[in-house]
């Protein structure tokens, strides 16, 4: 004869509150989670001209994908999957370079570094997202 043991699983709750959890996946419910948003996130007046800019154009570009008219892409650097979006010039929404995280953070100069795609070295990915061509 077999036995079996019944066990049942408890969520936790909101770690801030104790209330319940109300949004899959996440860990703050919606109400904790808006009320941190508030008091870190500078409002749109608060930011610079520059990061206005920014907001401007990713939103603008986010509207545009789920509207139709930009198609999210496979990544320029490696051909890899979840691309995103990168502008060159934030006044031309429109105009988008697909990247993965990998390659958009190369892009940038930051790390982390791309990872080494099939049939391309570390140094072909930053050779190819360099400003400079390759030697």
């Amino acid at each position: 004869m077999f036995h079996v043991k019944t066990v049942t699983l408890q969520t936790m709750g909101c770690p801030q509150c104790g209330g319940g959890r109300d949004r899959p996946g996440q860990s703050y419910c919606r109400e904790c989670h808006n009320a941190y948003r508030r008091e870190h996130r500078p409002s749109y007046g608060e930011l610079s001209e520059r990061d206005r800019l920014r907001a401007r154009c990713r939103a603008y570009t986010g509207t545009l994908i789920k509207r139709g008219h930009l198609t999210r892409g496979l990544c320029e650097g490696c051909e890899g999957p979840d691309a995103q979006a990168h502008h060159e010039d934030y006044t031309k929404p429109r105009e988008v370079a697909w990247l993965c995280r990998a390659c958009h953070m190369a892009r940038h100069g930051r790390s982390p570094r791309p990872p080494e795609p099939a049939g391309m070295t570390l140094a072909d990915v930053i050779a190819r997202h360099s400003d400079e061509p390759s030697a």
